[in-house]
């Protein structure tokens, strides 16, 4: 995939939400592993990992399973060619300032067995990154109203 532009509530280069399991498959091959997920409240999820390409996508069964959030944990995929995995918070706090973007949520998510971990969430724009030791680690995209 040429394109690892993050387009926030719409996806990542060619992987736009809305996306069947197939039509990525043709976009990006078969996956490295397919799992599935069982949520409380009685929804499904397909994931599809590409480890090789840094990506794990969901496709939710009450969005007819079609795909709904990409999560990235390489640092080849960019938002506005500023922010990626490997970034540091401030440099992510400062993009947030400067975009003008709502104050983000920010959640300390550590535990004993992940201590550093913190969550940093755009809720409009979809966007979740996840931090440990105040540098990104993997950045989930999805849409806004699901967040």
């Amino acid at each position: 995939m040429k394109d690892k532009t993050i387009y926030p509530n719409k996806g990542v280069g060619k992987l736009q939400f809305g996306l069947s399991e197939e039509e990525v498959k043709q976009i990006l091959g078969l996956p490295d592993e397919t799992d599935t997920m069982t949520h409380d409240d009685g929804t499904s999820s397909l994931l599809l990992m590409y480890y090789d390409l840094g990506l794990h996508l969901s496709f939710d069964s009450d969005r007819d399973y079609t795909l709904t959030e990409i999560e990235i944990d390489s640092d080849e995929y960019h938002l506005d060619s500023k922010i990626q995995v490997g970034a540091t918070k401030d440099e992510l706090l400062a993009y947030i300032s400067t975009r003008g973007f709502e104050d983000p949520y920010v959640e300390d998510v550590s535990t004993e067995e992940e201590p550093g971990m913190e969550l940093v969430a755009l809720d409009e724009l979809g966007l979740n990154f996840w931090l440990e030791d105040n540098e990104i680690n993997s950045i989930q995209v999805g849409m806004a109203e699901d967040c």
